[in-house]
């Protein structure tokens, strides 16, 4: 008689998977590591919002389940000291999720501050390279993985600033070149793309617009 498969209950589809989330202690980081654990999933919550983080991790039934590490993703040290703790942790690491993110500040080309495109680049674009460069280091052992990078509709379209726009399309090439590299390793990469979601990075975004003299009617699609 043949066997007939049974789908995996909601509940236990992470069951056995470990996650890495950076930016994972407030906003869509905080709502995926809640989600993944209840999913089964054991996370690590990588963030600079220490006091948020460690809170949190106690919330999801501590260490047994979830961990904090303090983590400014513009620092590789750090990315690697996440990374490393998901292997001495829990043995492994089966989801990279590059969601830490910065607001970047609107105005017109001509009055780019390079030194707030460096700090943005730093977040937004170089933190997600290193992200994957240190799951891959990882998961190529394994054969298997899901690389997950917070992009952005500034992704496919004008978004609130240049900083911003450019280097949220970046990550789709980083993402495109990661899946390309690591299919033949059972590595997936993929981007999301959310549009305007209200979390505590977004309180900024009216002085932002103001700034700028601009608002949502200069999303282009040009």
């Amino acid at each position: 008689m043949a066997t007939i498969a049974r789908p995996v209950p909601i509940a236990l589809r992470l069951q056995g998977k470990v996650a890495l989330i950076t930016g994972g202690a407030s906003g869509i980081g905080e709502e995926t590591a809640k989600t993944f654990v209840a999913h089964g999933a054991k996370v690590i919550i990588a963030d600079i919002q220490d006091a948020a983080g460690e809170k949190l991790a106690r919330e999801l039934g501590g260490p047994d389940t979830a961990r904090f590490i303090h983590c400014d993703v513009s620092q590789e040290e750090d990315v690697a000291a996440a990374v490393d703790l998901s292997v001495s942790a829990y043995g492994g690491l089966h989801v990279m999720f590059n969601n830490a993110g910065v607001l970047v500040p609107g105005c017109p080309l001509e009055e780019t501050s390079m030194v707030e495109f460096d700090r943005s680049y730093g977040v937004l674009l170089k933190g997600a390279v290193m992200g994957v460069k240190h799951a891959a280091r990882v998961m190529k052992p394994m054969q298997t993985g899901s690389i997950i990078t917070t992009a952005s509709v500034a992704a496919h379209i004008a978004g609130p600033s240049m900083a911003y726009t450019t280097l949220k399309h970046a990550l789709l090439g980083l993402t495109r070149y990661a899946a390309w590299e690591l299919r033949d390793f059972n590595i997936r990469a993929n981007t999301i793309s959310p549009g305007a979601i209200c979390t505590p990075i977004m309180k900024d975004v009216p002085k932002f617009f103001s700034r700028a003299n601009a608002g949502l009617r200069h999303f282009s699609r040009r």
